[in-house]
């Protein structure tokens, strides 16, 4: 499994995380002892009263955090990257794929097949 770096771009007025003197370019480790993959974990993550986040700051120093919170309170930061994790492009090499049936010299970003099931999953637009 790849080990993701979560840094972190924004800390939102009067948020845990401003209360934890987090800080822009700090990273979140784990939670709860846990890896965080992508935005799913970290929110199944969170979702406690009670977590202990690893964070490493600026400086390369670590931080075990204890946070006592609302069973569904966020830490009111925003991270680089809003997935946690690199977009993920369909593997699957279909006869009638319509991007492999596109004509050459088009705008590149037309060219990536989409199969990340979490973008559509967090825009509300999830087919099984």
């Amino acid at each position: 499994m790849k080990k993701n770096l979560h840094i972190i771009s924004r800390v939102l007025p009067d948020g845990i995380g401003e209360e934890l003197e987090l800080e822009p370019g700090d990273a979140l480790l784990s939670i709860n002892g846990q890896p965080v993959e992508d935005v799913f974990d970290y929110r199944y993550l969170m979702n406690d009263e009670f977590v202990t986040l690893l964070i490493r700051k600026k400086n390369g120093e670590e931080w075990e955090l204890e946070v006592e919170k609302e069973y569904e309170d966020d830490l009111g930061v925003e991270f680089e990257n809003s997935l946690m994790d690199e977009y993920r492009s369909c593997s699957n090499h279909c006869i009638f794929c319509f991007i492999d049936q596109m004509p050459p010299g088009m705008r590149e970003t037309l060219y990536f097949k989409d199969d990340d099931s979490r973008l559509s999953f967090l825009q509300g637009n999830y087919v099984t």
